[in-house]
């Protein structure tokens, strides 16, 4: 018992019994590891050892390495001590020396030896403690029979597919785990648990890889950068080649400052680890969170609530990555006045107008569209949003104009996003993105300083800026501030199937005060959004000062939201209720004191959690928050995948097989995008991706790694909230109906109208409904009713085009595709932005080679057991990796025949009606559906379609469906 509470460090006799009460203590207590685990699987042994009776000499060091007994010139001796880790079928599978040789190459000790000639293996300790065994077994629900045992314990897991198995690096890591109850498995290096050249696994972990295991992995945590990235490297393979076998992979990230997870179950406790592992994000998650770390070693490191002037240097890179709230634009304030004073020009870029417009102010920088009117008229620079960066905008920008110059990038990522996927950067991205880089090569070797910041900054965001420079930069200035709040905000965080009960709470608050509401939509059709929710509270609160804030109302020059982020913290005391979209744009912050009694937050997954943590941080006061988030977002980005990988593969082989079928086009697709920006655009998007796959999950981890303290209110613990529901879907189908009608009735315009509309930032709602009144007519090529306006908005035109064009010649589509590909390459001067490019022709010979056609023939029945429906699921299971890349529709063996059409028909707005149950001569009964064709007035679109097809045909203009 004394033992136990030694140090491995504290014995320093150097006899063998000195050597194997080191060892014991270094697993026991160093390791947290059951003693009758170490005993049955470390025997610690000499060198060299003489039978008391023959007296011969035996080797067993050297015999269990394979050794000669002279390996490199040296005698066996008697004081070489080894501690042997057996395998579970007794074998060697490492030892420790007492004297650890030198590894030449690498110009250290080497920890552990290997057996010559062996090769990589997977530990399982040699006889297993049944003490142990059945703790796993009874975590599990599971009775160890007889049989169970004298098989072994490795033939138990693998006969055993629901039993979660991690896997460590080293025995000890391992050992420890299978201590505490959880099976586990070892590897001897990370590299170690698969062939060369990511080949497959070794057999021994094959062995365990049977769909549905559940699999963990857990290597070290480690500071140093290479060693991250060799440990994220082999994790992604590793995790990669369960999950091709069919495991769920989870990965089990080690906080620190613990290296290995052994030493964080001695340091804080089985119960810690346990929540480690129950929390572990799969490994599709992990990759992506992975990807917002930032690695960089910082040149400054910082803990302070508020920045304050920091020393930037004079040229090169500086990134800033600290909080929300701490002043980074106010950080900026000494520098700007620095360089105005000396004739230093200044050029801030945003992603939203009324950011850009906010920071320009803060700074003393006049604002690119407001310039005219300034006296300096931007000779000391100007500010812009990134939409116009090129030659052709408001803006005329030439990247030549700001050689030397400070260039400043606020909220870097969200910038780097919008520029790589918003839709107002469609027209022109690719020249944005070919200005943006001629403008950070010209500042840079013109020995400008370029600035980027970021509460969220990350490599990926830091890598891209550097990248464009095309020449390596080995050290950037870093600002990195670790500080968190003290007073961390009280999260209600509603687990209810809608947003009802948060309303309820938020309505007896607004008794009391103040109080403000961020959400993530805006539009008539969104229950939740801006436009419905205040409705229901003017309503419910005709008394009560009320403001929107949405991209309508801000555009809209006759509404008090319009041009308020400049004095949003002077007019906010004047309302009661403000409801807020993201079009206020982060880093526009509320530091208005005792003014409202709670933040309130209805987000439905259009937008990342990192944006919805950003809105209710909106209001810096840490007054209580209340959130509801849906379980899942919507809009996903590519594929949907969370491997940037694939997000990249997926995107390029679409493109590809398109190209292929458009067999007179040669083009060389390798020369038409910038790669890295490409990788970029596919590592942010798999964020986005991670984020909306369990949306709920992530802004609630979120905010609690943000310090705050959140509770959980289920369904029973809220108030009553049973009026809300209805109210709001009353007030949504009013909406809706109301902006068809205005839509329909608007007045028609000309075509040099509606392009004078489209520029405009500002419009009245008369105005917003012409020009969406033309761009429907000009879509559909029929009149616009209330009825189309409401189809539109519901995706109508994306599945009638599909269908028109199964339904016609493959070569009016394949004309399509080449005009959409000419556009493509004209507006980006032959060159790409590959994520924004959407043929249809992969889309429409998918569906036909699947016999789709051939199914809607009306009035036909059609049975799962059909021939021809067994043959398309067949086909579809056999290449759904291709039709996730082409369709964008996931395909397993779990799903029925008819689930595998119905879902095909999706894509067409269409589906099979079921007609009745037949019994079958077994007795089962088989379901009977027939297609219909469908009553929604697409046969009038398609007339209009086709017949616009044919004169442009003949006139060689541009065909309808764009």
């Amino acid at each position: 018992m004394v033992l136990q509470t030694l140090s491995p460090d504290c014995i320093t006799d150097s006899s063998l019994e000195g050597f194997a009460t080191r060892t014991r203590l270094e697993w026991t207590v160093g390791s947290a590891i059951d003693l009758e685990l170490f005993g049955a699987t470390v025997q610690v042994v000499s060198d060299t050892e003489v039978d008391p009776y023959s007296r011969e000499v035996s080797y067993p060091i050297h015999e269990a390495l394979n050794w000669k007994v002279t390996r490199f010139g040296q005698q066996a001796r008697a004081t070489l001590f080894g501690a042997l880790i057996l395998n579970d079928d007794g074998t060697v599978w490492q030892v420790k020396l007492n004297q650890p040789r030198v590894d030449q190459e690498r110009g250290k000790s080497r920890k552990y030896e290997v057996p010559v000639g062996t090769q990589s293996r997977a530990w399982l300790p040699h006889q297993f403690p049944l003490t142990l065994w059945q703790r796993i077994a009874n975590r599990y629900g599971l009775k160890l029979s007889e049989a169970d045992l004298s098989l072994g314990f490795r033939a138990w897991l693998i006969q055993h597919p629901e039993i979660a198995i991690t896997i460590c690096e080293g025995a000890k890591k391992a050992a420890c785990l299978l201590s505490l109850g959880y099976a586990a498995i070892a590897l001897p290096g990370i590299f170690n648990g698969y062939r060369k050249n990511n080949q497959g696994l070794i057999p021994d972990l094959a062995a365990i890889a049977v769909p549905g295991r559940p699999i963990s992995i857990c290597f070290d945590h480690d500071l140093k950068p290479r060693t991250i990235e060799n440990v994220n490297l082999a994790t992604k393979r590793l995790g990669m080649l369960f999950l091709e076998s069919g495991c769920t992979v989870r990965v089990i990230p080690l906080p620190g400052p613990e290296k290995g997870v052994d030493d964080f179950v001695v340091a804080q406790g089985a119960e810690a680890f346990a929540q480690l592992h129950e929390n572990a994000p799969l490994l599709q998650q992990w990759n992506s969170q992975k990807l917002w770390e930032l690695t960089l070693q910082p040149t400054h490191k910082l803990n302070q609530p508020y920045l304050g002037n920091l020393p930037y240097p004079s040229s090169g890179f500086a990134f800033i990555k600290s909080p929300k709230g701490t002043g980074k634009t106010q950080a900026l304030q000494s520098l700007i006045r620095e360089a105005t004073r000396n004739g230093r020009r200044v050029i801030v870029i945003t992603h939203r107008i009324q950011l850009g417009r906010s920071i320009c102010a803060g700074l003393g920088i006049d604002w690119i569209e407001e310039m005219h009117q300034s006296e300096t008229r931007g000779l000391l620079g100007f500010g812009l949003c990134i939409d116009s960066l090129h030659a052709s905008s408001q803006a005329r920008f030439n990247p030549q104009d700001w050689r030397g110059a400070i260039l400043i990038l606020d909220e870097l990522e969200q910038i780097i996003w919008h520029a790589l996927n918003s839709q107002t950067c469609f027209e022109k991205r690719v020249l944005i993105l070919e200005t943006l880089k001629e403008l950070i090569q010209t500042v840079y070797n013109s020995d400008g300083l370029i600035i980027g910041q970021d509460a969220d900054l990350s490599d990926v965001s830091v890598n891209y800026l550097m990248g464009l420079v095309e020449s390596p930069i080995l050290h950037p200035w870093l600002v990195v501030n670790e500080w968190r709040s003290l007073q961390p905000c009280p999260v209600s965080f509603y687990h209810t199937p809608d947003p009802a009960p948060l309303i309820a709470q938020l309505e007896a608050l607004l008794e009391t005060g103040a109080v403000f509401l961020c959400v993530d939509a805006q539009k008539p059709k969104s229950r939740w959004g801006s436009i419905n929710l205040e409705a229901y509270f003017k309503q419910k609160f005709p008394q009560k000062r009320i403001l929107r804030i949405d991209s309508e109302t801000v555009a809209d020059p006759q509404h008090p939201a319009c041009g308020i982020v400049e004095r949003l913290n002077t007019a906010a005391l004047h309302y009661d209720l403000i409801i807020a979209t993201p079009t206020i744009g982060t880093g526009v912050d509320l530091n208005v004191q005792g003014h409202f009694v709670a933040v309130f937050g209805i987000f439905q997954g259009t937008t990342p959690d990192a944006e919805a943590r950003q809105a209710l941080a909106r209001v810096r006061e840490p007054v209580p928050r209340y959130v509801w988030a849906r379980s899942f977002g919507a809009s996903k980005i590519g594929n949907g995948s969370c491997d940037y990988r694939e997000v990249a593969r997926s995107t390029t082989r679409n493109l590809e097989l398109n190209l292929h079928l458009l067999k007179d086009i040669d083009f060389d697709l390798d020369q038409s995008y910038d790669p890295i920006t490409l990788r970029t655009w596919a590592k942010m998007a798999a964020r986005v991706n991670a984020s909306l796959w369990n949306f709920r999950e992530e802004l609630q981890r979120g905010l609690q790694s943000e310090g705050n303290q959140v509770t959980i209110l289920q369904p029973g613990e809220c108030l009553s909230s049973a009026p809300i529901k209805p109210a709001l879907i009353q007030i949504q189908t009013h909406h809706q109906e109301q902006e068809a009608h205005q839509i329909a009735a608007a007045e028609d315009i000309s075509e040099s109208d509606y392009q004078q509309l489209k520029a405009k930032r500002s419009k009245s709602a008369p105005e917003r409904a012409r020009e969406r009144k033309f761009a429907l007519k000009q879509r559909y090529g029929v009149e616009v009713t209330p009825d189309l306006v409401l189809k539109d908005a519901d995706g109508w035109y994306a599945q009638i085009r599909l269908h028109y064009y199964l339904l016609n010649e493959i070569e009016l589509v394949q004309q399509r595709d080449r005009q959409e590909f000419k556009g493509h390459l004209e507006r980006g001067n032959q060159k790409l932005a590959l994520q924004d490019v959407r043929l249809l022709g992969a889309q429409v010979e998918t569906l036909r080679s699947l016999g789709i056609a051939q199914l809607l023939l009306a009035g036909q029945e059609i049975r799962g057991s059909d021939s021809r429906i067994q043959h398309l699921a067949a086909l579809t299971v056999e290449y759904a990796r291709d039709l996730k890349t082409v369709l964008n529709l996931t395909f397993t063996e779990a799903m029925t025949p008819i689930q595998i059409v119905q879902a095909l028909l999706s894509k067409l707005g269409l589906k099979l009606k079921r007609l009745r149950q037949e019994r079958l001569p077994d007795g089962t009964r088989e379901r009977v559906y027939q297609y219909q064709s469908p009553t929604d007035g697409r046969e009038t679109v398609f007339r209009s379609w086709k017949a616009r097809d044919e004169a442009w045909a003949i006139s060689l203009g541009t065909p309808l469906c764009t």
